[in-house]
């Protein structure tokens, strides 16, 4: 029974997990969007976990195959995709994969810094273009 809440603990907040990844508050509310990347985290958490209960005495054997098979599948589905989305449905399977295996924080920390640069990629390119820009002109200043 604690296997089952547990397991059902992993799948809750790999759904709210995977859901943030492509939740974005300032564009239009893109559901298909946050469905995908949700169902690919549930996906990626629910192999994994169910690899690493059926594991006997840490067999990393079986663990590998829910691995391949999870990056197979998301390789196979996202052939035709766009690299950007590409990249978030890897990181919606790599961040599930992390949840199945136990690591919640590791991968909450994972997602967090995933929503920081997708949401604020502008903001970081024209911050470190500035500083760029100002470390030239200084040196020029100089001589």
């Amino acid at each position: 029974m604690l296997g089952f809440i547990i397991f059902s603990f992993k799948i809750i907040v790999s759904a709210i997990l995977g859901a943030l990844i492509s939740y974005n508050p300032k564009d239009d509310y893109k559901k298909s969007k946050i469905i995908e990347t949700s169902l690919i985290s549930i996906f990626s958490t629910s192999v994994i976990a169910l690899t690493k209960q059926l594991s006997v005495n840490g067999d990393n054997l079986s663990m590998g195959f829910g691995l391949l098979t999870v990056f197979i599948s998301i390789i196979f589905l996202s052939k035709s995709l766009a690299f950007e989305k590409r990249i978030i449905w890897y990181f919606a399977a790599i961040s599930g994969s992390i949840i199945g295996s136990g690591y919640i924080f590791q991968a909450s920390i994972l997602i967090l810094l995933i929503y920081i640069i997708l949401h604020n990629s502008e903001t970081l390119l024209n911050y470190f273009n500035s500083e760029y820009e100002n470390n030239e002109d200084n040196s020029i200043e100089n001589i």
